[in-house]
């Protein structure tokens, strides 16, 4: 006969009662509930799923029951199921096949924990399930929590105003904004430079950094947007490498308790690709950045050497960008 437990899908042939098997199941899978904590709750394990998870493994006589002065042995199928040396009925659950074997010693055997009773290769199935539930909760644990991938910056918009100039800047800014809107991106940070200096954030960056993240953040955690901070010291003479040093940082705010404090700055780590050829947007931006700062008195004269009998132009040569596109705009501006 087939009997369906609650909680699963177990079939067994033999003669057992339905409201007993049915007892049995119930009571293994509440005492589960209360002995697994941040596990997995409320669900019925199998030895279906203990072979899945190599726990188990298929094979003859390796299932047994003491019960009373007797043993009973069984084989542990690679379905899951035991098929009983006694009788050479299968039984689709342990507790059916505990159940039977009680019920042939003692008829007035009411319900019991089967898993309790049952053992593979001389140990109680409870050491295997509860080995079972552990990895799961392992898993459990990896499975909630992750890394949010896929932020790239794609573009950098210069501002092309003084630092000081209060009347020019929020012009520029409104500029960008536009630009941004209109190529369909996001505004994802800012950078600057130290141009001789390390590119270490300074009071005043943490400071900007930290009042950009809450202008960012919105009036509400749903709205936030990340803000990365980058600097960038192309002209520092205690760098080893010739390439830039850049940095990107973001700022822990202060505590609660202690508004009054700096921030923390943070380092980020971030992986740089270089594109196969510079677009005529970016040749042009380039452009225009040359035009705004060559009459600045502290414009680089990129033939004049920057350490050594290296030139600033030499320089470039190691940096990530079109070297012959740049050179024809820099030979061009001072011309």
């Amino acid at each position: 006969m087939s009997i369906q437990a609650r909680g699963s899908e177990e079939e067994v042939e033999g003669d057992v009662e339905d409201e007993d098997f049915i007892d049995e199941e119930q009571e293994f899978e509440e005492g589960e509930d209360r002995r697994v904590k941040g596990g997995v709750v409320g669900r019925t394990v199998t030895l279906q799923m203990l072979l899945s998870a190599d726990i188990l493994q298929p094979g003859e006589a390796n299932m047994s029951i003491e019960y009373m002065g007797q043993r009973f042995l069984g084989d542990l199928l690679s379905d899951g199921k035991i098929k009983s040396l006694e009788t050479d009925i299968i039984f689709a659950s342990p507790s059916a096949w505990a159940c039977h074997c009680k019920r042939m010693v003692n008829p007035d055997k009411k319900s019991g924990c089967g898993w309790a009773s049952v053992k593979y290769q001389g140990q109680k199935l409870d050491f295997f399930k509860n080995k079972y539930f552990k990895q799961l909760q392992k898993l459990d644990q990896k499975e909630n929590e992750g890394m949010d991938g896929g932020l790239a910056i794609t573009h950098a918009f210069p501002c092309r105003s003084r630092l000081n100039d209060r009347e020019l800047g929020p012009l520029v800014e409104e500029d960008i904004f536009r630009a941004i809107d209109a190529r369909r991106l996001s505004l994802v940070g800012w950078y600057h430079s130290h141009p001789r200096a390390p590119p270490t954030p300074t009071l005043r960056d943490i400071d900007s950094q930290l009042e950009y993240e809450m202008r960012m953040k919105g009036p509400s955690d749903a709205s936030y947007i990340p803000c990365v901070g980058l600097i960038c010291s192309p002209y520092m003479q205690e760098n080893v490498s010739l390439e830039s040093s850049v940095v990107c940082y973001w700022v822990v705010p202060p505590p609660e308790n202690k508004p009054h404090e700096y921030g923390k700055p943070m380092v980020m780590s971030y992986s740089q690709f270089q594109d196969q050829y510079l677009s005529q947007e970016a040749l042009n931006e380039m452009k225009k950045c040359a035009e705004f700062y060559k009459g600045d008195q502290d414009f680089i004269n990129f033939q004049e050497k920057f350490k050594e009998n290296v030139t600033y132009l030499e320089k470039m040569k190691v940096e990530k960008c079109d070297l012959y596109q740049l050179y024809r705009i820099l030979i061009s501006t001072f011309r």
